[in-house]
């Protein structure tokens, strides 16, 4: 019988071998996991680099529910509602409702004050770089709602009660977008609708710079809020150039912007006699 003050070799053996086991085990798991996570993330970069990007945060639209209301949309009208709906801010059509693309896109300058197509109570501020970037989703009378997509800075909250003299942020480029616009969708119980037959009429884009509107100058409204704002720096009112929109971009937007000054600091919009 061995006591406990003499010395058991078999014991330091056996002690040594389940020591040495151990390490060994978890050294094939880390390993297999290091070469799982590698070919995981190889794969995301490689879905990636072909332009399959997530889209977080964004609900996914049901394909059917657009093409049954495609077939429907000009049956709609909004005489129902206590007043018609405005535009978010001028621009231009660049991309058209349809069974893929549940809104339109209206170009105009970075950093654009963008309104409420009318008035309701943000439901909705999704801050995001993927998809439709940062946006916001306003509620209206009539089981509307309005979805402003790839803006820049937001200056609601959710809950806020906004008219359409409020300002909801400006115009981005946030989420998958090749130049400064508002991605712009409607749906009445939850069910998509071409904004094109609730707003008023969008301009297209012109291909050259003779296309451009030609007619009177005239302001888009602004609000004091939205001057006070101006000055202290917290919106800008005066839409900027950038490398996707020039200034020649702004000119072929309808902008007379040498009508800019500081009572109305919105180049006046250009439209048609």
């Amino acid at each position: 019988m061995w006591s406990s003050g003499h010395h058991n070799p078999w014991s330091k053996k056996t002690r040594a071998g389940n020591a040495l086991k151990k390490p060994v085990k978890i050294n094939i798991q880390i390993s297999a996991f290091s070469k799982f996570t590698k070919l995981t993330l190889g794969m995301v970069v490689l879905l990636y680099m072909a332009g399959y990007q997530p889209v977080l945060a964004i609900p996914p639209i049901k394909k059917a529910v657009v093409l049954a209301e495609f077939s429907q949309q000009q049956d709609i009208s909004s005489d129902s509602l206590s007043q018609p709906f405005q535009l978010p801010h001028p621009g231009y059509l660049t991309q058209r409702f349809s069974s893929w693309h549940p809104g339109v896109d209206i170009a105009t300058g970075y950093g654009m004050p963008i309104h409420p197509v009318n008035n309701g109570k943000v439901v909705e501020v999704v801050y995001s770089y993927w998809g439709l970037g940062h946006y916001v989703v306003v509620e209206h009378e009539q089981e509307y709602k309005t979805t402003y997509g790839h803006m820049g800075r937001i200056f609601v909250k959710n809950n806020d009660l906004v008219l359409t003299s409020s300002t909801l942020g400006e115009v981005g480029m946030t989420g998958n977008t090749s130049g400064p616009h508002t991605h712009l969708e409607i749906s009445q119980n939850g069910r998509s609708t071409d904004p094109l037959t609730l707003l008023p009429a969008v301009p297209n884009w012109p291909k050259t710079a003779g296309d451009a509107p030609q007619g009177k100058s005239q302001p888009f409204p602004i609000s004091k809020t939205e001057i006070q704002r101006s000055k202290s720096g917290k919106v800008a009112l005066s839409p900027t150039s950038s490398p996707k929109l020039p200034l020649v971009g702004m000119t072929q937007l309808g902008f007379n912007t040498k009508e800019a000054s500081a009572v109305n600091p919105l180049p006046r919009l250009l439209l048609s006699q």
